[in-house]
């Protein structure tokens, strides 16, 4: 799903279902009774899921993201090894110091305010209260948890999010993956899509706004409207027109969407069929 930011930017989500894989509780049931299971599950999540830089001198529990010095070129912008051109050793090699550019570049968290956005108040703006679960904190070994089973991943540099090297590698971009096993974390995954995918395009500020701007144009245009009880017919059509053109015309839409518009693309969902409002009918009917 790619969705655009209030800035404009666009950014992606995915859901990858992997084929065969457990179900929650056959998992849960696999990592208490198989040493060997536990193993394997936690090699292959460490190989997957990585958090901290592929140069391992570079994860210190007091780091600091050292700055670019002038005319060094962008990460992003700087042509990825080739396979073809180095032997196996030399490649590895220099393709762990070009993730560890890109991670330094985009996934280096650095806190914002957008980290205590939803913080109660009174509530400190610290590691802790990091909305994104960035504390600063580092944990050497991957951990289950015996009661619940929960898998803690390693995470040996303090501030880098999750990510793995190969999308990083390919994308250049910021990033962020979770493994959903358990029956708690896919509950928790199901609810933020269904929050992402039904939040109203405009935020409550912004729409309120967007009314107020309404109300105003509509007022300016047709004070007949707001004077009298009783106006012609066309004078509510020409004011309900006023009000929602208004309002659509507030909205701030990236230059993507605009352009996506325009060549006939928009929404698209591939599980869902929609009817077209037409608005011949919603005037006809006021």
């Amino acid at each position: 799903m790619v969705e655009a930011q209030g800035k404009g930017t666009l950014h992606a989500h995915g859901l990858i279902w992997l084929h065969g894989h457990l179900s929650p509780q056959t998992l849960r049931d696999r990592l208490a009774e198989s040493e060997s299971f536990r193993s394997k599950m936690v090699s292959w999540l460490e190989n997957t899921i990585r958090c901290e830089m592929m140069d391992r001198s570079q994860n210190t529990p007091t780091a600091t993201l050292p700055k670019r010095v002038p005319d060094e070129p962008h990460p992003g912008t700087i042509p990825s090894p080739r396979i073809g051109v180095s032997d196996a050793i030399s490649f590895q090699r220099e393709y762990n110091a070009f993730v560890d550019g890109l991670l330094r570049e985009y996934n280096w968290h650095i806190h914002q305010t957008a980290c205590w956005k939803y913080l109660r108040r009174g509530d400190p703006k610290s590691n802790q209260n990091c909305r994104m679960g960035m504390t600063g904190e580092t944990l050497l070994e991957t951990s289950i948890d015996p009661n619940t089973f929960a898998i803690s991943l390693r995470r040996q540099h303090p501030w880098i999010a999750n990510y793995n090297d190969l999308v990083m590698f390919l994308l250049k971009c910021n990033m962020d993956i979770k493994f959903v096993g358990s029956g708690e974390a896919a509950k928790a995954f199901l609810h933020y899509v269904t929050d992402y995918i039904t939040k109203p395009p405009l935020p409550v500020h912004v729409g309120l706004a967007a009314l107020a701007h309404a109300i105003d144009i509509t007022n300016t245009k047709h004070p007949d409207v707001f004077k009298s009880s009783i106006a012609a017919p066309k004078t509510y059509t020409s004011a309900i027109t006023t009000a929602v053109n208004s309002m659509m015309g507030y909205q701030e839409i990236s230059h993507p969407q605009v352009m996506s518009y325009l060549v006939g693309g928009g929404d698209h969902y591939t599980s869902d069929d929609f009817e077209i409002l037409w608005w011949g009918t919603v005037l006809r009917f006021i």
